[in-house]
């Protein structure tokens, strides 16, 4: 991995150029990899490259804060070869971006408007799954956002309101408009926001994971070897609330948070029909009226609360809770009945975790040491319908670290991870047979590594200019 950035700060200007390479080897699979076997062993490989270049140009106008135009520009080229046991994914990137916004006030500086134009060319070329998922195009936009502020200390009202227009060849324009609301009050900040989005999904880097397994993709609504690039669109709609004030002389923060995401296009990977198939499809669908959009849409609600305050000198105390609910078209059930009922039937997507519970302790002493201590508690998963229990277990990771920093030799540390040995026993599905059906090492609901403990030493070089 190497990166270098170069900075330029002119009277009325600033610019940023920089370069990034990367590359990645990576081997896995049976623990007979690279010797002589009788019998065909699985193993996975994967290699991949790349390589960005970007750059950032702005100027500042005469006649106050907040007045500015600027440029921006990327470039990015990738390739990736890799094999999963006797299935190829292989797969090239180029893209090319360009951006021009301009920022000025209306009135006084209250009133902000933002606006600019955009342009991304892209060429993917993937096999994956013994298909073809290659695919180009050219995306320009137009967009534009106001904001306001009620005063420059943040109290009172604010909202930012923004809207932008993508076109791509072959599909009507893509509107994407986006609210968010905030008012603070003293201690109190409400918070709330309505957006739409939209994106190209690129299933083989996406779902890589899923690779790792001898079931045949099956993928709905393709008659040929030539797999259509799946846009998945969608509208969220969030609230929370943020409250921090003294309690006995320290501060005390909490907050909640509620997000509904509604999916109109959402790609799903059903396991559920047998062990030897996996189902791939985008559906979408129109509905008569709200309620109905409502109760059949794909959707995913996420509800956090937490808080944190310093309990005792120098000792933080951080608890959080998180519940979330994701459901997804259940492509089994139509696929085996072709009845209109069951294409709209829902399913909750399996390695969801609905409860989540974390704990926290963090102690930091005057002469550089540090203490930390943490739990997380994950609630049962949904498992594939066929081949596996319904649900995994819950299981909690209990972690600590302990560390000493000083200016003259850096930083010691030495921590302890899953210190309860926490482990899916079982993680690899028909691994004595990997090529003749019902190999599965894609289903990972915990763990695999046990009790691991470590100790390090970090210093940092610090070079005057």
């Amino acid at each position: 991995f190497i990166q270098n950035a170069w900075k330029h700060q002119g009277a009325n200007s600033e610019a940023q150029f920089g370069v990034k390479a990367s590359s990645i080897d990576n081997i896995g699979g049976s623990t007979l990899y690279g010797t002589p076997t009788l019998v065909p062993i699985w193993s996975h490989e994967l290699q991949t490259n790349r390589y960005e270049l970007w750059a950032k140009r702005g100027y500042f106008l005469d006649g106050g804060i907040n007045r500015s135009i600027g440029t921006q520009l990327s470039a990015v080229y990738q390739d990736l070869d890799s094999y999963f046991g006797n299935r190829l994914f292989t797969g090239k990137e180029r893209r090319l971006y360009g951006n021009l916004i301009f920022q000025d006030n209306i009135f006084n500086t209250r009133h902000t408007l933002k606006g600019g134009l955009d342009a991304n060319s892209f060429r993917v070329s993937q096999q994956m799954w013994e298909n073809d998922g290659s695919y180009d195009g050219l995306i320009t936009g137009i967009y534009g956002e106001y904001s306001y502020v009620n005063s420059p200390d943040g109290e009172g009202f604010s909202m930012i309101l923004g809207q932008r227009v993508d076109v791509l060849r072959y599909y009507l324009p893509f509107y994407v408009p986006r609210l968010h609301l905030k008012y603070n009050s003293g201690p109190w900040a409400f918070r709330g926001q309505a957006s739409r989005s939209w994106r190209i999904a690129t299933l083989g880097a996406e779902y890589m994971g899923y690779m790792a397994n001898d079931r045949t993709a099956v993928f709905l609504g393709n008659q040929s070897g030539q797999i259509t690039p799946p846009i998945e669109t969608s509208n969220t709609y969030g609230i929370g609330i943020n409250w921090s004030k003294d309690v006995l002389f320290k501060e005390m923060q909490w907050y909640a948070d509620v997000f509904y995401t509604q999916f109109a296009n959402k790609v799903v990977f059903d396991f559920d029909g047998s062990t030897d198939t996996l189902l791939i499809g985008s559906p979408g669908g129109s509905y008569p009226n709200v309620q109905e959009r409502i109760l059949y849409s794909p959707y995913s609600i996420s509800a956090q609360v937490g808080g944190q305050y310093e309990l005792f000198h120098r000792t933080m105390i951080k608890a959080s809770y998180r519940y979330q609910d994701v459901k997804q078209r259940d492509l089994t059930a139509y696929y085996a009945s072709g009845a209109i009922e069951d294409y709209f039937k829902l399913e909750e997507v399996i390695l969801n975790v609905p409860h989540l519970i974390y704990l926290g302790a963090s102690y930091s002493g005057r002469k550089g040491m540090g203490i930390e201590l943490n739990a997380t508690y994950n609630s049962s998963q949904r498992l594939p319908l066929v081949g596996y229990a319904k649900r995994s277990p819950a299981f909690t990771m209990l972690n600590g670290q302990i560390s000493k920093e000083g200016r003259a030799f850096g930083q010691f540390y030495v921590g302890i991870q899953n210190a309860l040995n926490v482990r899916q026993l079982n993680p690899i599905v028909g691994g004595s047979l990997p090529f003749d059906g019902g190999f599965d090492a894609s289903i990972v609901w915990g763990p695999i590594m046990g009790r691991q403990i470590y100790a390090g030493w970090r210093y940092d070089l610090k070079f005057q200019e």
